[in-house]
């Protein structure tokens, strides 16, 4: 009989944890999220009007280059120097600007990963409290996660009501 009923609350105490476990899937909430994805449609109007401008100098950079093919002729081979040393430093400035942007454009994106970030935190937070969740875990890290602890609209619902936008200046 001893057995029968430590087995009994084994069972049941075995239960109860079983609910306090839930999965969330951050790509999903990433991809619903209406902030971020208007933050992104930023960022690329940000990186279209940066490729313009790169563009602009890419041309300036032909039309020098073209200028120097005809007048190496023309002018003495110390001007001539002169003159591809600086279509160098250009072509250089033309390289570090990409870079520039690249880097800027990255540092937009994981800035605004870590604003919903710290608010997704928040969030899973408040729910642990609200629903006695004891571990969130990322629904990635599991092979197969039943459904019912999948916590990803719940989080998403709250996020869309909470930020409306972020902001891509700064």
């Amino acid at each position: 009989m001893k057995y029968f009923f430590f087995i009994l609350i084994l069972l049941i105490s075995n239960n109860l944890y079983s609910q306090n476990f839930a999965t969330l899937n951050y790509e999903e909430v990433y991809s619903d999220s209406r902030a971020f994805q208007k933050y992104l449609n930023d960022i690329e109007n940000f990186k279209t009007k940066q490729m313009n401008i790169i563009k602009k100098l890419e041309k300036n950079l032909i039309k020098e280059r073209n200028n120097l093919d005809e007048s190496k002729l023309i002018i003495s081979e110390e001007n001539y120097n002169i003159k591809i040393n600086d279509y160098e430093n250009n072509l250089q400035d033309y390289y570090e600007e990409i870079d520039k942007i690249n880097n800027v454009i990255f540092n937009k994106i994981e800035r605004g990963k870590s604003e919903i970030s710290k608010e997704i935190n928040l969030i899973l937070q408040e729910i642990a409290i609200e629903d006695d969740i004891l571990m969130i875990f990322d629904e990635n890290n599991f092979v197969i996660a039943v459904k019912e602890i999948d916590i990803t609209s719940k989080v998403i619902d709250k996020l869309n009501s909470r930020i409306k936008k972020l902001n891509i200046e700064e």
